[in-house]
């Protein structure tokens, strides 16, 4: 019993110094730049050059794209390092090896080392985290590391590293106090990724006109989906996606069926899948590799008591594909469970969900760039949705509880939980 005791008074001691190191991570900010991250490199002797770098970058599919090509080159035989952001749960789930997060006791030290270069080099919060993955999977011998783009590109600190492949998912209007107002702009700033080695997009019309004309300039090559690649009888079910993947350029034509669940996954897929052809993977390898992939959050069907989609769209185009893909779910209700960010093009989110949600539940979410509730609830009433209004998105579990008993909502009935990353991860917990 004492043993017991010392033993769990060792893991509140651990528990605690994360929590704290954690806390300074997130103190050091954010501003623009990657002169930081390079001198960083420089001092460690670039450890981003010990493995060939894949970035994915672009505005949606960006973590479902990169967990498709980590598996692929997993499943080739690659020791495969995959660095994504944000995340759901827990910063554990940014360093992934061969599928599996980093332990808690590794990413302590890690942290511990990378708070150190952050005081020493002036690093932004993402700037760390960043250099710790470069560092990780130096120490851990990957042989491919994928890599998440931030919100923008070329100046983003994953662009320092010199890739052997680069993917752009595709583009729309998002942080545009950031990254600029118009979709060349917020191109420019996504094509900034293009260095050194072939690219893979998505991006259509004025967006792909930037990418061109950046990949021209570069003197790479440039495969575009739906000219050099497609994906054809694309079926949907609410267990997965299944589509016939043609590419001219490598005379392929192969049978894949996802987990993930919509027909965007299907172009995700697409993306990742003409990736691994220019690198050379075996189709065996990519069939079996893109098949066991499943990313929490992306359209995520749940079952419980309750039947839930969780999925992490935060802007209009990914609130879109949400819309899109929610018949396929034959449900009776639909009930939205919404949290978004107050920088967020929150209207348009609202009027997309306000045509498919019955009732919505608003709530807060713990964080100072979570919208008022309140402003949410008038949008969603302004749209002739019933709304009902929850303090803290910790309580939504029990209002939903509270519904069931009293027959308001059934199994028949979907819950919708969308809006931001940052409310599956504080509500999922309390699901019922």
């Amino acid at each position: 019993m004492k043993k017991r005791n010392k033993k769990n008074k060792h893991t509140r001691k651990y528990n605690v110094n994360l929590n704290q190191l954690i806390a300074q991570l997130e103190s050091l900010g954010a501003k623009p730049g990657i002169v930081r991250v390079k001198n960083a490199l420089r001092y460690l002797k670039r450890p981003d050059r010990k493995y060939h770098v894949i970035k994915v970058g672009g505005t949606n599919g960006k973590g479902s794209t990169s967990a498709y090509m980590a598996s692929i080159l997993n499943k080739a035989g690659y020791k495969v390092g995959l660095f994504t952001s944000p995340h759901l749960m827990s910063y554990f789930e940014r360093y992934k090896i061969n599928g599996y997060d980093i332990s808690k006791s590794e990413f302590t030290n890690l942290l511990e080392y990378g708070l150190e270069l952050a005081s020493k080099f002036e690093l932004t919060t993402f700037e760390t985290l960043t250099i710790m993955a470069f560092v990780y999977f130096a120490r851990k011998k990957c042989d491919y590391v994928v890599m998440e783009v931030g919100m923008g590109g070329r100046l983003d600190a994953v662009n320092v590293a010199r890739e052997t492949l680069s993917i752009i998912t595709n583009i729309s209007l998002e942080h545009t106090q950031h990254l600029g107002k118009k979709i060349k702009q917020i191109a420019y700033e996504k094509a900034g990724i293009i260095n050194y080695s072939p690219v893979i997009t998505g991006a259509t019309g004025k967006a792909l006109e930037v990418i061109q004309k950046r990949a021209k300039k570069r003197r790479v090559p440039l495969l575009i989906y739906a000219k050099d690649f497609n994906c054809e009888n694309i079926e949907v079910t609410p267990y997965g996606t299944s589509f016939t993947y043609v590419n001219t350029k490598f005379d392929s034509n192969m049978h894949i069926k996802l987990k993930m669940i919509g027909k965007h996954q299907a172009v995700n897929a697409g993306l990742a899948i003409a990736g691994c052809e220019v690198l050379g993977i075996e189709r065996s390898k990519i069939i079996k590799g893109i098949g066991t992939v499943k990313v929490p959050g992306r359209i995520d069907y749940i079952k419980k008591k309750l039947r839930y989609v969780v999925d992490v769209s935060h802007n209009p185009d990914g609130i879109a594909k949400l819309v899109e893909t929610l018949p396929v779910f034959n449900a009776k209700k639909k009930i939205g469970v919404c949290g978004i960010m107050k920088d967020k093009d929150i209207p348009s989110m609202v009027r997309q969900l306000s045509g498919v949600f019955d009732d919505v539940i608003v709530t807060y979410i713990d964080t100072d760039r979570c919208a008022d509730p309140n402003y949410l609830k008038d949008l969603f009433e302004s749209n002739n949705v019933n709304v009902i209004s929850i303090e803290s998105a910790k309580n939504v579990g029990k209002k939903l509880n509270e519904l069931y008993k009293n027959r308001e909502i059934n199994r028949k009935d979907l819950i919708v939980l969308t809006g931001s990353i940052y409310i599956i991860g504080q509500i999922i917990p309390f699901l019922i």
